[in-house]
């Protein structure tokens, strides 16, 4: 919350009682936040059984981000299971670095080189702790060490497209409004299977 109040994204709101405290997005943010909705549910749309009209009309994209968050939240459904990112993901800016190691991976030919000092200005981050982020990635065999382009591993590369295919799972599974039935189903599979 208070990363949130102190780059401005969110600003406070009037409240129903002097205990609690309310907050809104702020004017600036709100938009941004609205174009990050569309190009995750822009993704899932092709997969969805939903027509386009249906998926563009008034309100269904603030209706899938309530959703999606709860889709994300649901034991043995979060997409923080894939792949074994949880601590990198929850680090300030480590789903960003993440984000960009992947997406250097998927560049053809060589991609041009990482700039630590560069990426933390980028996203209000200090270099020391970008540093000590890519170090871990290295360390844990998701990038090369001293590798100055930055790019993940095969092993890395592999399990990222997997992590993007859960997302995009989860994505068109909530548009669809079915993602509470394929994690039962999933459950009763595992606890059917031999290995179970």
């Amino acid at each position: 919350m208070m990363r949130f109040r102190s780059r401005r994204a969110i600003v406070e709101a009037s409240r129903p009682d002097a205990r609690s405290r309310a907050y809104a997005l702020a004017p600036g943010f709100a938009p941004v936040l609205r174009r990050w909705v569309a190009m995750i549910v822009s993704a899932g749309a092709p997969f969805s059984r939903l027509r386009p009209a249906e998926i563009n009309k008034a309100g269904m994209h603030q209706l899938w981000c309530g959703d999606f968050l709860l889709a994300t939240l649901e034991g043995g459904g979060s997409l923080k299971a894939g792949p074994q990112a949880e601590r990198r993901q929850s680090r300030q800016g480590g789903s960003l670095l993440y984000f960009e190691s992947l997406r250097r991976g998927f560049i053809a030919g060589e991609p041009p080189q990482f700039s630590r000092k560069g990426f933390a200005q980028r996203f209000g981050l200090s270099r020391s702790h970008v540093i000590d982020m890519v170090a871990e990635l290295e360390r844990s065999g998701w990038a090369s060490p001293g590798d100055a382009v930055f790019a993940p591993t095969p092993a890395a590369l592999a399990g990222g497209r997997q992590w993007l295919m859960r997302f995009l799972a989860i994505s068109t599974a909530t548009l669809d409004g079915n993602f509470a039935q394929i994690v039962t189903a999933s459950r009763e599979q595992v606890r059917g299977s031999k290995f179970n």
